[in-house]
């Protein structure tokens, strides 16, 4: 049997309380991992921009006529996605409060109060999801799909 003392001490050296609550991140990690996820997306983005422009100049034997305009669609789109992304990435340096940088204002070009962060986080999302369901609506229609240049 395992002395219950031991398993409290380690809780609490993991950051746990005894019951078994995690205690809340500091200010500065949570601004941390706010900046590696967001370079992990732009990352992602930048791979998803890149196949989308090669898809663009492949012959149109490999990738038919039909798929070019859901192709640009959705580059566009991850391009808006990869837009918002670099707004919270370059304001994400200069922050010291999570709470107050998600709450506030962000921008570009030193005018910081264009948008509130919460926002352009969510319109980051909405946009990579939205090309990524138009290119998967596009395969899985083909010719049919409504975006579909007909030739």
């Amino acid at each position: 049997m395992t002395d219950p003392s031991i398993i409290t001490q380690d809780r609490e050296k993991a950051g746990d309380s005894a019951e078994g609550h995690a205690k809340p991140a500091s200010n500065e990690h949570r601004l941390g991992m706010l900046m590696d996820y967001t370079k992990l997306h732009i990352g992602l983005y930048a791979v998803v921009i890149t196949t989308l422009m090669a898809l663009r100049k492949i012959d149109a034997q490999i990738v038919p006529e039909y798929y070019r305009l859901p192709i640009i669609i959705s580059l566009v789109l991850v391009l808006f996605a990869g837009l918002c992304g670099g707004i919270i990435a370059s304001n994400l340096p200069e922050q010291k409060d999570f709470d107050q940088f998600w709450d506030n204002g962000v921008g570009i070009w030193g005018k910081n109060d264009l948008f509130k962060t919460r926002y352009v986080a969510r319109f980051e999302h909405i946009f990579f999801w939205l090309g990524v369901l138009n290119a998967v609506f596009a395969v899985l229609c083909g010719e049919t799909y409504f975006l579909a240049i007909k030739s």
